[in-house]
């Protein structure tokens, strides 16, 4: 039957002749939810099936059904003119984005529930009576489901227990009906073994139909053996008296995250020759990662030589060139198992300088072991040491104070042969007390010879008087305007009073000073005084002395 679909230009309504094309899909409504259009539809569901947004406008007779924007997989339902009616003209057509793109008949023949009509599809209905319509005939599903995103291989390292997890962005399946199943062999964060493992995905629809992917999953061990324990060093050993000695040892212990073959060079309680010899451990795991672990066994002759004689000490004398020609018997040593080398610091007859030698022998065996032992040769000059330029008595006179330091030449000391130690108990520049300090040098020859320079630091003070001036003039001519007390800074403390005739104090002050607390002939209310005689009485102490007195100042303005 030949159909007509209509456009929108502005307001008017052009009328085309078309004829649909009807495709069945396979997302019908259950049988036991609906039942045959009975009397034509009365609404309609639709799902818009463009690639893009459009304009969607569906007429029905001079009412306009729908006049919105949908997406793709948007669905809009139309309505009949009037409730429980079917719709009013034979011919509903569909615009999108201005244009015809099908057109809809209302009527249980001509629309079927679950077919495609243009970029639309009926995904249910309703007809007279408000009944659920179902499709009129089963629906053919021939495509199978399609899977997408599948991973890449992926690659893992293996963990401690010869695999490793894995994970991976799962990928999606989609069917152009009902997919009802999508299974992987594995999940993402399960466990594989080293090697290659596939994993394969499994998508099934409705209809029975399936599709595979799969991608690998491929877990590397790059993890070699590794040894723990066993001798942290060299294995060394004393020899037996054959030279020869069974050695042993802990064997250490060696671990892989998967299985290993272990071959070793030597094993614990073997018999090892003088000398060093490298035991030898291997791990090889199935992947090919091998460790190795190495030390050395050293058989050793420790027994050292041993001296059957050897010299004393030995005490000489210089002569007139300040050395001695000492002699003395080689010592004598022997070994067990090999011969023995002599080697020593000196030799008999020789010429000695004055002081303490001391002269080594070693003894060496042909393994080198060695033992040394030496004795001493003394050479004493017997002449004791001499001081030249001692320093005479010393006096020294401070006026401040209780110390000071003095400064002298030290003396010297001269010996003929032997080496001079001189330790003194004061040294030039020392700080002295008051008094008589004693101050010794004492020379001390290499051979215990001695003697002494002494001389004595004397320290005195000299003596200060307090001068008292008897006249203070406080007119500001800058001559006796204050009462100046001379030398009684030598005074750690002191106090100063002043009286005027009757006895009345007018003045008193501690720590007296000259500058900053000094009497400018005033009274205690810093009132100026008249002219006339005025007593004073002060008292005054030193480290070394304390001092009263008193006597009359004449003042004048």
């Amino acid at each position: 039957m030949q159909r007509k679909f209509f456009f929108v230009i502005g307001l008017a309504i052009v009328c085309i002749g078309f004829t649909p094309a009807y495709a069945q899909l396979c997302n019908c409504p259950p049988a036991s939810a609906c039942k045959p259009c009975s009397g034509g539809y009365t609404s309609v569901t639709l799902r818009y099936n463009g690639d893009s947004p459009a304009l969607v406008v569906i007429i029905d007779g001079q009412s306009v059904l729908a006049n919105l924007t949908l997406s793709s997989g948007e669905e809009l339902t139309i309505n009949g003119s009037k409730k429980n009616e079917k719709f009013a003209d034979r011919e509903v057509p569909v615009l999108v984005n201005g244009v015809s793109n099908t057109v809809l008949g209302p009527l249980c023949s001509e629309l079927t529930v679950g077919s495609t009509y243009g970029l639309f599809t009926v995904i249910s209905a309703e007809s007279i009576g408000g009944t659920v319509v179902c499709c009129t005939t089963p629906p053919s599903d021939v495509t199978a489901p399609v899977i997408s995103n599948m991973p890449a291989t992926v690659y893992v390292e293996s963990t401690t227990a010869c695999s490793a997890p894995a994970t991976w962005a799962e990928p999606t399946a989609s069917d152009n009906c009902t997919l009802k199943s999508f299974t992987p062999s594995h999940q993402p964060g399960d466990t594989f073994p080293v090697g290659t493992t596939s994993v394969i995905y499994t998508a099934i629809d409705e209809a029975g139909l399936s599709t595979t992917a799969s991608f690998s999953i491929v877990v590397s061990d790059k993890k070699a053996p590794v040894f723990t324990g066993g001798p942290a060093a060299d294995v060394v050993v004393a020899a037996a008296e054959s030279c020869n000695t069974a050695v042993t040892w802990t064997d250490p212990t060696v671990v892989d995250n998967c299985s290993l073959q272990l071959s070793q060079s030597h094993k614990s309680g073997d018999s090892f020759a003088v000398g060093k010899t490298t035991v030898t451990y291997e791990a090889k795991d199935p992947s090919g990662n091998t460790a190795k672990f190495a030390f050395n066994v050293i058989v050793e002759d420790r027994t050292a030589p041993a001296f059957t004689s050897f010299p004393e000490n030995i005490i000489a004398y210089t002569g007139p060139t300040c050395t001695a020609r000492v002699s003395w018997k080689h010592p004598s040593a022997t070994d067990v198992c090999s011969a023995v080398t002599l080697v020593s610091s000196h030799k008999p007859d020789d010429e000695f300088g004055t002081g303490v030698t001391v002269v080594e022998y070693t003894a060496a065996d042909a393994y080198g072991n060695k033992i040394s032992r030496s004795f001493t040769v003394t050479v004493l000059d017997q002449a004791s040491p001499k001081f030249v330029n001692c320093p005479s008595n010393m006096q020294m006179t401070i006026e401040e104070g209780s110390r000071t330091n003095v400064w002298w030449i030290p003396p010297t000391a001269l010996a003929s042969c032997a080496e001079i130690t001189v330790q003194s108990s004061h040294e030039p520049n020392a700080v002295f007390e008051l008094g008589n300090t004693p101050v010794t040098y004492t020379a001390t020859s290499s051979s215990g010879a001695s003697s002494s320079c002494t001389f004595t630091i004397s320290v005195i003070q000299s003596e200060k008087q307090l001068e008292i001036s008897k006249l203070i003039t406080p007119d500001g001519d800058g001559a006796n305007d204050e009462w100046i007390l001379a030398n009684i800074h030598v005074y750690k403390s002191n106090k100063v009073v002043i009286f005027d005739r009757w006895g009345g104090v007018i003045f008193q002050a501690s720590d007296y000073d000259n500058h900053r607390v000094v009497w400018k002939g005033t009274n205690q209310s810093g009132g100026l005084v008249p002219t006339g005689t005025y007593f004073y009485s002060i008292i005054a102490t030193s480290e070394f002395r304390r001092i009263e007195t008193s006597g009359a100042i004449e003042l004048v303005r």
